[in-house]
């Protein structure tokens, strides 16, 4: 319970291993190849493992049904979460290049697994057009509800922006 902002009361402090400490909050984004599709917007500093299941129920009572592919980070790996998806009816998991070695016998290299590998570096560069294409990266909205409503209008800004480009 501790104040990191006299202005912004609501700020976390966000540790993320060895790296630099941040201050504000996690965004969790759950993408299709060019769309952003949903988001979970972290409260403190959760681990990302933890959001999973969450993200997974969130996604399934929003489109009637599991999707058939999941590509993660590192942060997402664990049996768990693993045994969670494949029980929501996921086919194809790829929770990470890094996973840990009791995952990887459980997940075989295959073209599947490769696949789900490049789709998940291509998530990247959703990441970093939501960061850099529509200022995802600094919020100057107070409060809040302002945060939230910021990061969704940032969300349909990108989305916006990617159905612009096929359509013309």
């Amino acid at each position: 319970d501790k104040e990191v902002s006299f202005f912004e009361p609501h700020t976390d402090i966000i540790e993320k291993g060895a790296r630099e400490t941040t201050f504000g909050h996690k965004v969790f984004i759950t993408a299709g190849e060019k769309l952003v599709q949903d988001c979970v917007i972290g409260e403190g500093n959760p681990r990302d493992s933890t959001l999973l299941p969450e993200m997974i129920d969130q996604h399934c009572e929003m489109y009637g049904r599991a999707p058939t592919d999941l590509a993660t980070d590192s942060g997402f790996a664990s049996q768990k979460n693993l045994k969670y998806a494949k029980s929501a009816g996921i086919e194809n998991v790829e929770l990470t290049r890094k996973m840990p070695d009791a995952l990887v016998d459980l997940l075989p290299i295959s073209k599947v697994r490769k696949a789900l590998l490049r789709f998940r570096a291509g998530v990247g560069g959703i990441i970093s057009a939501l960061k850099r294409g529509v200022g995802l990266t600094r919020c100057l909205w107070s409060g809040w509800e302002s945060f939230q409503a910021y990061v969704w209008s940032a969300i349909c800004a990108h989305n916006v922006k990617m159905l612009t480009r096929e359509l013309v």
